[in-house]
């Protein structure tokens, strides 16, 4: 095992250190240039970051950014306050572990190493080193079958289906299954991000492109190399962005803020959206054109509720995943619980059963009876949150009870506004004690 330790500070290298030093070859690298050799030399290590040598989560995303780059099946886990120095979306995106900065959290160190080496799942690997994509459905088999048949060509592919339903893991798995997976597989999500930003992080800017530029950033594009870059919810893609990633397609060619000379691009696209393209492109919110190119092979993703099979596998691999995370020891399940899991509709899908997941393993019992399930599964809805409450409640209490049952189903600040019809600055007011 190969780890590499970007701290600076080597008194809390040398604590950290002694407790994984039997688990393989550590190298201490007080620089990000140092860190960045080592990357270009070395097989995917594992990386452990102090998050005190980044002024702001900018300066955390630019180096992540870099890492996913040159090392894109790395395991990276931070040192630091989770929920000060770093986002839950960040943590999401870059599939970032945060223990915190103290000698206590510093042991669990060599047990959670051990883990992501071993593919159990919280690396969500098998033991080829490549990603799962979970299920036993008939459906989910129809999907494995078409990633087989296109795996392996560069023809970009849209991903369909509701919010929740795993397209990011779906492409992560097609890529895994490509030709080209030993490349880097970058991920954006096209609605978490502000319109004025996000060209930004598609192509890159140069030095000087615009007010506050200081440095040349790498896109997206340009760090997927001749890999995948997979573009969530490409159905937020604003309409001027649309011409130019058509252009992209074209072409193959793009050009960073700031300069006109143009980047061939060689990698692979997949896009996914949980909207109905075919009616955005009917009312002039997507181009026919663009969707006529990304719609070469599409694959659609049912519900959990048409799958319903799929569901205590979802379970049983979260519930695992989840007690790991918290170090909690895994519960028995009471076997009747499992027929409340699969008749329940599940609107939010996968994202709604971790959910619920991670709440019951939150409370630590021993075990997982029906009554636990269909309490938490009660009250992720609004109109029991609603009903329970001992007073009639005034509208503006109504207004951020509804709007934090709609932030935890979507799990996207963004996202949530739109579908609220108001803008983020006023969902973070009406979710502020919940929000990531």
């Amino acid at each position: 095992m190969q780890i590499l330790c970007y701290i600076n500070e080597d008194e809390r290298y040398k604590a950290i250190e002694e407790h994984i030093a039997s688990l393989g070859k550590v190298e201490q690298c007080n620089s990000f240039d140092l860190l960045i050799k080592h990357l270009e030399k070395d097989i995917n290590p594992f990386i452990i970051i102090d998050f005190a040598l980044f002024p702001d989560e900018d300066a955390l995303r630019d180096m992540l950014l870099r890492i996913e780059g040159l090392a894109p099946h790395s395991f990276m886990i931070g040192i630091g306050n989770r929920e000060k120095d770093v986002s839950q979306s960040l943590m999401r995106n870059y599939n970032l572990i945060v223990i915190g900065n103290n000698p206590d959290e510093y042991k669990h160190l060599s047990i959670l190493l051990h883990y992501l080496d071993k593919g159990e799942p919280d690396s969500n690997n098998n033991s080829d080193g490549k990603t799962v994509f979970l299920g036993r459905s008939k459906a989910v088999q129809t999907i494995v079958d078409q990633v087989k048949k296109v795996g392996y060509s560069n023809i970009h592919i849209l991903l369909t289906g509701e919010t929740g339903t795993g397209k990011t893991e779906l492409a992560k798995y097609i890529h895994e299954h490509s030709g080209n997976k030993q490349y880097p597989f970058m991920h954006i999500n096209c609605a978490a991000i502000p319109e004025h930003l996000l060209e930004a992080e598609l192509f890159g800017y140069k030095k000087g492109a615009f007010t506050g530029a200081s440095f040349d950033r790498t896109g997206k594009f340009e760090a997927a190399g001749q890999g995948t870059i997979c573009l969530d919810e490409i159905g937020e893609l604003p309409l001027h962005l649309q011409a130019k990633l058509l252009r992209v397609l074209d072409e193959h060619i793009y050009y960073p803020l700031g300069t006109s000379i143009p980047v061939y691009m060689k990698a692979r696209i997949i896009a996914a959206t949980n909207k109905d393209l075919v009616k955005e492109v009917h009312e002039h919110r997507f181009r026919e054109d663009l969707f006529y190119r990304l719609n070469i092979i599409e694959i659609n993703i049912p519900p959990l509720r048409n799958r319903r099979e799929d569901i205590p596998v979802f379970f049983d691999y979260y519930l695992k995943k989840y007690c790991f995370e918290h170090q909690i020891k895994i519960p028995k399940i009471d076997s009747e619980a499992y027929d409340v899991l699969t008749y329940h509709n599940w609107y939010g899908n996968i994202r709604e059963l971790q959910n619920v997941i991670q709440q019951l393993v939150l409370k630590g019992k021993a075990s997982i009876t029906v009554d636990d399930l269909q309490k938490k599964i009660s009250n992720n809805s609004v109109g029991y949150i609603i009903q329970q409450a001992e007073d009639l409640l005034p509208m503006a209490e109504v207004k951020k009870k509804y709007a934090t049952y709609v932030y935890n189903r979507v799990q996207n600040q963004v996202q949530t506004s739109k579908i609220l019809d108001i803008d983020v600055k006023t969902l973070r007011k009406l979710i502020q004690p919940n929000r990531s």
